[in-house]
This record gives structure tokens, C-alpha cells and sequence, in this order.
């Protein structure tokens, strides 16, 4: 029969920390303490936490004006697990919903490319084969799966455990406000709400570059005056696309002077580097909140930057500003040990990441 290592948090605490002083409160204790001789704060910690998981128990750390630390330690409920058919009736319904919009750009492109002349970047869009809702619904999960498995892998990676992810069905032109998972494991320090933050677009980030790639050679262009007359007669409409689909749009060669028709499924490679340079607005619970969150200590500055993210989400869609509003205006939780500064590699090598993909997936004013 398994035993846990320590029968009671006390034994515990004294094994990674010296103990001043403990108090025995409702649910709990509170411990003064200080570290023993040549250990480190955020791994005795860390590994606290881990300890009194086994008895049901979580500790936060704060600092003392003197200098010490107190480690209030607290029973805790687990919340019941979330039932797998819910996770599947929302998979179900997105992707109706998902169909229905995929459905309506197959079909608005089909009829534009068979009334004007244009041309294809390449053959494999000349076929138009791969013009069919299914091939929007495909890449659009994929790059929401994919961003969603990125934080489940963070979730593993720090010894939580992670449920399959709720799906948000919405109206056209996506169908779908995205996806949510939970995890009843409270983060331990800023260096894992900064891997929870950056690991979902990181890895969202590499499905949408691949589907915009394979759905701008399904598109066809056409001369950019041309494609001003059909704005004003039948209300197609120019979006702004990210630099990197500019980039790719580039490198692919497509002509000068002319305007991009996105196929279903160029669209929804502009979706996915639209919906992550959105969460990686720096706005409360957004990833990118999360990541800033972990960065600056100061709350004021975090606010700012939230404010900041705002104003910038209205120069594309007073909508997309009222989302990042919502989210800028959500406290953020703090993790267990509040003292522990971020790691210097995530300061350093995560952050320069974290400004790549945000620059990159950036929306270009028209």
C-alpha cells in the first residue's frame, strides 16, 4: 500500500526550509522560515509543492519586511473531473458549425473564379480539387488542436494533469471562437506560466505557417484594379494579413499588382496567424498575458501594456478590441511562489521568441 513520504506538512516544510516559527490556523498553517545553508529558493520550493500534493495540501510563498519568507500552507479540493462526452459534443458542434462556414467560402469562391479571369499561383489550386469545406475544417483544427496540445505538453511537462479541451463553436466566417482547457494544477512559479503562456502559439504557430503555404498556391490572383471594381459591385472585402503571409505571398512569387483571392484553405492559414498574434496580445488571460505576466513583475506596467493592447487591437476591429478589453480586464492569478524571478533563459531566449511570432503574425493596416 502506498504511503505518503510525510504524514504531516510540518515534516515537510522542515525538510527544505528552516523553520522560525509555525502557526496553526483554519485549514492550514502559516510557517516563518528561512533557507537552509546553500540551497536554492525556487527548487526547495518547487519541490515543497510536489511533496504536499501527496497530502492534499498546497503552499504559498511570500516575503517578510525582515527578510524571511511565509510559507502559508493550505488544504485544497480537487475539482471533479470534466466528463469526456461534454469535451466531444462541443468537438461535434464546432465542427458543424466550422462546416457551415467552410461551406459558404467554397462556395462564394467557387462562383467568383468561374465568373472572372484569373490566375492560379500554382497548379494545385488550377484543379480546384482541394476547394471543399472539408478542406477548411481540417486546417483550422489542426492549428487550434495543435495549439491546444502545446499546452497540454506544458501542463505534463510541469506534473499537472490536463483534460481534453472544450470547443467553442461561433458564427461565420470561422465557426469557432477557438478552444479551452483546464487544468486544476495551480502554477508553482513564473517560469511555468510562462512555458502555459507561449507554449500554445509556439506550437499553433508552426500548423498555421504550413497551411498558409499550402493554401496560397490553392489561391488565385487577379489584377489588383480589377479587384477594387468587384469590391465595390458585389462587396468582396480587402483584410489586412500578417507579415508573414506577406512574406510567404513573397517568396512564393506571386505577381506584382495584383490582389490574393484566399482560398478556404489560405483563409484558414490567415485565421490561425490572426488568431495567434491575437492571443499573443500582452492583455491579462491571453497567452501573451501570461508571458508578460511571468516577465514584469510590476503590476502598473502589466495594465499598461494590457491598455496598450487594446488600442492596438481597435486599429483592426472595435470586436477583436472588445475580446482583448475583456481578457485585459480579468486579474490574472499568481503562481504559488511569488518571490522567484523568471528564469534567465525564458528572459532571454523565450522573450526573443515570444517578439518573433508576435511581429510576425502582426496584421499589416491597409
Amino acid at each position: 500500500m502506498f504511503e505518503p513520504l510525510f504524514d504531516d506538512p510540518i515534516r515537510a516544510v522542515s525538510k527544505h526550509f528552516n523553520v522560525l516559527e509555525v502557526r496553526e490556523v483554519s485549514g492550514g498553517y502559516d510557517f516563518l522560515v528561512t533557507l537552509l545553508p546553500g540551497s536554492d529558493l525556487k527548487q526547495e520550493f518547487r519541490l515543497l509543492v510536489e511533496d504536499l500534493d501527496e497530502l492534499d495540501m498546497l503552499p504559498k510563498l511570500l516575503r517578510t519586511e525582515q527578510g524571511a519568507y511565509l510559507i502559508l500552507v493550505r488544504r485544497v479540493r480537487r475539482p471533479s473531473p470534466l466528463a469526456a462526452w461534454k469535451s466531444l459534443l462541443s468537438l461535434a458542434v464546432s465542427a458543424a458549425t466550422v462546416w457551415i462556414s467552410g461551406w459558404m467560402l467554397s462556395s462564394s469562391f467557387r462562383d467568383l473564379v468561374t465568373r472572372v479571369d484569373v490566375q492560379f499561383v500554382s497548379e494545385l489550386g488550377r484543379s480546384m480539387k482541394l476547394i471543399d469545406p472539408i478542406f477548411f475544417v481540417i486546417p483550422l483544427f489542426a492549428i487550434l488542436g495543435v495549439h491546444e496540445l502545446g499546452h497540454m505538453m506544458a501542463t505534463r511537462w510541469w506534473g499537472g494533469d490536463w483534460e481534453p479541451p472544450i470547443f467553442i463553436p461561433g458564427p461565420p466566417p470561422l465557426g469557432t471562437f477557438g478552444a479551452v482547457i483546464r487544468s486544476a494544477k495551480v502554477p508553482v512559479n513564473r517560469d511555468e506560466v510562462f512555458d502555459m503562456g507561449i507554449s500554445g502559439p509556439l506550437a499553433g504557430f508552426i500548423p498555421a505557417v504550413a497551411v498558409t503555404v499550402i493554401g496560397l498556391l490553392t489561391s488565385p490572383v487577379l489584377p489588383s484594379e480589377v479587384a477594387a471594381q468587384l469590391a465595390k459591385e458585389e462587396g468582396l472585402q480587402f483584410v489586412p494579413t500578417p507579415l508573414l503571409f506577406g512574406l510567404i505571398q513573397r517568396g512564393l512569387s506571386v505577381p506584382e499588382g495584383t490582389a490574393l483571392i484566399m482560398s478556404p484553405i489560405a483563409f484558414a492559414g490567415w485565421a490561425g496567424l490572426i488568431l495567434t498574434f491575437l492571443n499573443l496580445l500582452p492583455a491579462g488571460q491571453l497567452d501573451g498575458g501570461h508571458v508578460i505576466y511571468a516577465i514584469i513583475p510590476s503590476g502598473r506596467a502589466r495594465a499598461a501594456l494590457g491598455m496598450l493592447a487594446v488600442l492596438v487591437a481597435m486599429i483592426y476591429s472595435p470586436f477583436m478590441a472588445l475580446l482583448v478589453a475583456l481578457f485585459t480586464f480579468t486579474r490574472h492569478p499568481p503562481p504559488l511562489d511569488e518571490v522567484s524571478s523568471l528564469s534567465t533563459s525564458r528572459k532571454v531566449v523565450g522573450s526573443l521568441m515570444y517578439l518573433a511570432v508576435l511581429l510576425l503574425t502582426a496584421p499589416l493596416p491597409l
